[in-house]
């Protein structure tokens, strides 16, 4: 401070830079050399970031083709279980129409047999009509029916026809069976209905003729109720 205070202005000033001039240096050489380690160091952290990111990226490449590999695998096993599926459905649709064409041939035959058994005995004799009433055959009765109240003016006499309730409960089993082979006829395969459809078709032409013979042998006068008047006549 001495040295100072004995120099001029200009000549302290020259002292104070000198003096401080190297100092600046320092400094300025001080704080270039930090900076430069923390670029370095922000370099190194930049090229681990890098490195993470490649690592990661690496990691969802691996993630995505595993996904991908999984996706491929479950359809794979999608389609492998809905062919089973489809399998299965076939045979079980094949074990129904099996089980169909099974109950359809099982009932058919027997409304074919209870039509063909379908005799009754008479109350009486008559020389103009069958020893039995026949549901497979009705024209016999139909023109023994009409002759009688061609003459008459009313249906033979009791004594000579069956009862009606016994029949009309006959033909209402057969419609029954006939009803139950057609209900399984229905769930048969085209092929076995083709194969099929003829039989059905003869034996519902049957069924249906006999059903309007006795409709119309009723409607002619033949029932519980005529029989009962006339035999209280």
């Amino acid at each position: 401070m001495y040295v100072i205070g004995c120099l001029e202005a200009n000549e302290a000033g020259d002292y104070l830079a000198g003096f401080f001039a190297p100092l600046a240096f320092l400094w300025l050489a001080a704080a270039v050399f930090i900076q430069s380690s923390e670029l370095r160091e922000q370099r190194r952290e930049l090229a681990l970031t890098r490195n993470e990111f490649a690592l990661n990226r690496q990691v969802a490449t691996e993630q995505a083709e595993a996904a991908k590999a999984q996706a491929d695998a479950a359809r794979k096993a999608a389609e492998m279980a809905a062919e089973q599926t489809s399998i299965l459905r076939d045979e079980y649709e094949s074990r129904l129409q099996y089980r169909a064409l099974e109950m359809f041939q099982i009932k058919l035959k027997a409304a074919e047999n209870a039509l063909r058994a379908a005799r009754f005995p008479l109350k009486g004799q008559s020389a103009n009509v069958p020893a039995t009433f026949d549901l497979d055959n009705l024209k016999p009765w139909l023109n023994e029916a009409k002759n009688e109240i061609d003459k008459n003016g009313v249906l033979v006499a009791p004594t000579r026809w069956p009862e009606p309730a016994p029949i009309e409960k006959a033909m209402r089993a057969i419609r029954a069976l006939l009803d139950e082979a057609i209900r399984h006829f229905k769930s048969v395969s085209e092929v076995e209905q083709a194969r099929h459809n003829a039989d059905l078709q003869k034996l519902q032409e049957r069924v249906e003729r006999a059903e309007a013979g006795i409709g119309e042998l009723a409607r002619l006068g033949w029932s519980a109720d005529r029989e009962a008047g006339s035999a209280e006549a």
